[in-house]
This record gives structure tokens, C-alpha cells and sequence, in this order.
């Protein structure tokens, strides 16, 4: 699909998915939010709005908040989008300190299991 005739893509906006994030001022969340906003293209998944992609975020942050120092956490769930809809995507979450080369080698297994991977936002 052309990013030019998605609505909601059009009406994507890293202002507005910063905002939503980052309700509570903190440095680690809105470098966290800025890195993964640099993975995504919105023509990637069309149909996400801003704040469908900050409730994303949001989940995926939680799961770092919950991480214990030195602990591998992997979690999957459905998306969900900012109102609580299913947004039809799993979203897989790798928590993790330092383990080099974790996330590539999961999404090799992915790609070879034959899952279709549409997004992957792999912010350091």
C-alpha cells in the first residue's frame, strides 16, 4: 500500500506517538521511544495510527520496567491498539542486558520457521 493513500498513515505522527508515550517525563523512556520510532516506517503496518504504535510502545515498556537486572524476558502477546482493540498482530517482546546477537538470531529462527515478520523495532 502507498504510504500517500493510508489514512492512517497519514495521519501518523512522531509528535503525537512521543506524547502519548511520554506522559511521565523520563530520559530512558523517550530515548527508548525515539529509537523505536526510528525503526518503523509507517508504511510498514498501514493501518497503525500514532496511537495504536504508543500503545505498542507502552506494552513493550512495561515489559522492561519489569525485567529484573541480568534476567532474559521473552513474552508473547496480541497487540493491542490504544482504544483496546486486537490490532491482528502478535507482538514478541525480548528483554534483555548484553546478550549479543539474541534478537538477530531469534528472527533468523522466525524467517526460518516461515513467520512472517512485519515489523521488528530493535531500539539499544
Amino acid at each position: 500500500m502507498d504510504l500517500e493513500k493510508s489514512p492512517a498513515a497519514a495521519a501518523f505522527s512522531r509528535d503525537e506517538v512521543i506524547a502519548a508515550f511520554c506522559q511521565v517525563p523520563n530520559a530512558q523512556a523517550r530515548d527508548f521511544i525515539v529509537q523505536a520510532l526510528d525503526d518503523f516506517r509507517p508504511s510498514d503496518l498501514p493501518h497503525l495510527t500514532s496511537a495504536d504504535f504508543a500503545a505498542i510502545a507502552t506494552a513493550i515498556w512495561s515489559e522492561c520496567e519489569r525485567q529484573s537486572p541480568g534476567e532474559l524476558r521473552m513474552t508473547l502477546n496480541p497487540a493491542m491498539g490504544a482504544d483496546g482493540r486486537a490490532l491482528s498482530l502478535d507482538l514478541l517482546c525480548i528483554v534483555q542486558t548484553d546478550i549479543s546477537f539474541l534478537v538477530d538470531s531469534v528472527m533468523a529462527e522466525l524467517v526460518d520457521q516461515g513467520i512472517d515478520v512485519q515489523l521488528a523495532v530493535h531500539p539499544v
